[in-house]
Parts: structure tokens; sequence; C-alpha cells
């Protein structure tokens, strides 16, 4: 069974099925694509916008953060030391359960890559059956 699958995943593609059908094997998410590859339309969005008021942080760094606390294993991409810094930077503060739920709203707004669903369920259930060793 693959121990971590890596799938498109930001706010705008949230691919709650997708995920739920990767809970029964304990798989974990890897959110490829997590500030939504930098497509400026994230940053302005009006609910995270006030989270990055509210806690002092970057918008990209609330967007982190909603990451971890979904339980998504997010490794954002940089050449610049100051965003690499900062991307850190996102361990001293938590979301609550209602600005969590806020991010529901922006799931389907704009998607980067419109994935095959039952294709990817297919291929990940063949590869959920294939031995570990051989």
């Amino acid at each position: 069974m693959p121990a971590v699958n890596q799938i498109e995943y930001h706010p705008y593609l949230q691919q709650k099925e997708v995920i739920k059908k990767m809970e029964p094997y304990k798989t974990i998410v890897e959110g490829w694509s997590p500030l939504v590859h930098g497509a400026e339309n994230i940053f302005k969005e009006e609910n995270i916008i006030k989270l990055s008021e509210k806690y002092k942080k970057t918008c990209a760094q609330i967007i982190l953060r909603w990451h971890i606390q979904k339980g998504v294993v997010v490794l954002p991409k940089s050449v610049h030391y100051e965003r690499i810094k900062e991307n850190f930077e996102i361990f001293d503060f938590e979301l609550t359960e209602e600005e969590m739920k806020s991010f529901d709203v922006l799931d389907g707004k704009e998607k980067r890559i419109l994935a095959d669903e039952e294709g990817l369920q297919k291929k990940f259930d063949m590869e959920c059956q294939q031995p570990v060793w051989d």
C-alpha cells in the first residue's frame, strides 16, 4: 500500500473524496502545489487576508498552517531565503475550528488540474494490491 500519496491539494482543490478513499489505507497525503503554484488569486481571498491580519502572518503562512492542521504534509517550494524561512514560521499559532471551516467555501473555486477521480481511484486501488516486497 502507498504510505504517501502526493496529490494536488490547496484551498481551491481540497480533494475531499480522494482523501476519504485513502483513509482506510492510512495513506498520508502530501499536498502538491500547496500555494496554488503561486497564483495571486489565493492571496486576495478575503478570509485569508483577515486571518493574516489577525495573526500577523503572511497569507502564505496562513495557507500552510491550514494544510498542517488538515493533517496534510506540505513542502512548499521556494528559492528565496526569506520565503523558505517564513515557511517554517507557522508553528507559533493555530487556526480555530471556525477559521478552518472558512476555507470550505474556497474548494472548487479554481482548479489548475482537473483530475479524473475514477481513474485516480482505480490506480490507487491497483497500487494497494501490489506486494510491498518482491
